[in-house]
């Protein structure tokens, strides 16, 4: 029964990898404007918490200047706020 469910790992595992041969690559693309993003999170202290997090950027146009929040929310709230400058030190051309 070991044996099996090894195989049977292997072969998925196996599928999986073979279907990314037909993928297209991704492309790498600058963060530009604003956005909102929402997900699942687990925090441990105080004991696990499940909950989510909500992230937000403001970027104002024209100026390399972003405003950003993330607010974990679960039995508890917190909340990070930042003001941030934004210039590239590289340049991947």
């Amino acid at each position: 029964m070991k044996r099996l469910k090894y195989l049977i790992s292997v072969l998925l595992a196996n599928s999986l990898l073979s279907l990314s041969q037909f993928s297209q690559p991704a492309h790498a693309q600058a963060a530009y404007g604003s956005y909102v993003g929402v997900g699942p999170a687990v925090g441990f202290a105080d004991g696990t918490q499940i909950g989510g997090v909500v992230a937000f950027r403001y970027k104002l146009l024209e100026t390399p200047v972003s405003f950003r929040a993330q607010a974990f929310l679960a039995n508890n709230i917190a909340i990070g706020v930042a003001y941030l400058r934004d210039y590239f030190i590289f340049s991947f051309n």
